[in-house]
């Protein structure tokens, strides 16, 4: 590679880092795999797996993707609302469905969930890995127990929080560094701990 070559990549490599690859309908790199609205960016942290069709896996207008999006082979998918955030290193899997809203902030190291992931029993967990790793994601999820997430617009999710399967997070709500939520949190109310539990209220 010549040295305006290298030149070229680090250029790309730092804009993609700090600027991102922004979406712009049909010049979208990765366009088979996600329906993405006008003036959103993808950093350099960020991936994107979709094992479905590309409508099962939609991200608005001007949204800020740093950590991770995907989609299982199985659910309703992903769905992301405009002007929302998510933050490095953070993960949102989706096998059974999700759906974020407008306005929302996913800080750094959040893991959102609609699935256990694999089966309770062993002896089935153990088949069903080793045909993972053999054959590639199942197109059902078999015995594994999925909900759908929402979370509303304008919440903010701070860093370091788990989301499980089966959860509404309300509009405007705010969850606690650290926190693990296994229960709905309504509307405009701050959470926090493992589990999360309701700390106070915030005005509308």
């Amino acid at each position: 590679m010549g040295i305006k070559n290298k030149i070229y990549l680090l250029a790309y490599k730092l804009h993609r880092k700090w600027l991102g690859v922004v979406c712009r309908g049909k010049n979208l790199a990765f366009k088979r795999n996600i329906v993405c609205g006008e003036g959103s960016r993808f950093y350099m942290n960020s991936s994107v797996t979709n094992l479905q069709e590309r409508d099962k896996l939609v991200v608005g207008s001007n949204c800020h993707i740093r950590g991770e999006l995907f989609v299982y082979p199985y659910g309703d998918g992903l769905r992301i609302g405009n002007n929302s955030y998510i933050g490095d290193y953070s993960i949102v899997r989706s096998g059974g469905g999700i759906s974020i809203g407008n306005s929302v902030l996913i800080a750094h190291g959040v893991t959102i969930i609609d699935t256990d992931s694999h089966e309770t029993d062993p002896a089935e967990r153990d088949r069903s890995f080793r045909n993972l790793i053999k054959n590639g994601h199942p197109k059902t999820p078999g015995s594994v127990k999925t909900a759908r997430i929402t979370i509303e617009d304008n919440a903010w999710i701070s860093y370091g929080v788990s989301i499980l399967k089966g959860v509404t997070i309300g509009k405007g709500a705010i969850v606690g560094a650290g926190s693990v939520v296994t229960r709905d949190v309504p509307p405009y109310t701050v959470v926090a701990g493992n589990p999360a539990k309701p700390i106070k209220q915030i005005p509308p």
